[in-house]
């Protein structure tokens, strides 16, 4: 997973072209591009992973953000799950039809791979 670094006086406010991590003094950001604002993601790597991905959906697979959503409820069932999937990518922007479910991981994870 590569991606880049940029040194930067306050958070982002706008989604960069290709995915990056902005340091801000001792403070590290993303900005989400589906929920269209920044997060600080000191020891987050996990979040870091999610929008890799989003970037990636994108860029390798031809998705639009607007097809995208993040921490999306997920029914089992009739019922909901306590659950939400990481990343679901929609047949369109208008979210009707779910095409894939996407759970992120943080780097090295060992566990919950059963």
């Amino acid at each position: 997973m590569e991606f880049l670094t940029e040194k930067a006086t306050e958070r982002p406010t706008k989604a960069p072209v290709h995915f990056r991590v902005y340091e801000v003094g001792n403070d590290s950001f993303v900005f989400c591009p589906v929920r269209n604002r920044a997060y600080k993601v000191n020891g987050k790597s996990e979040e870091i992973v999610r929008q890799w991905w989003l970037y990636r959906l994108k860029e390798l697979y031809g998705y639009s953000f607007d097809q995208m959503s993040v921490e999306v409820p997920i029914k089992v069932g009739s019922a909901e799950a306590k659950k939400a999937a990481d990343i679901v990518v929609y047949t369109t922007a208008t979210k009707n039809q779910p095409r894939i479910f996407v759970e992120v991981k943080k780097p090295n994870r060992k566990d919950g791979i059963d």
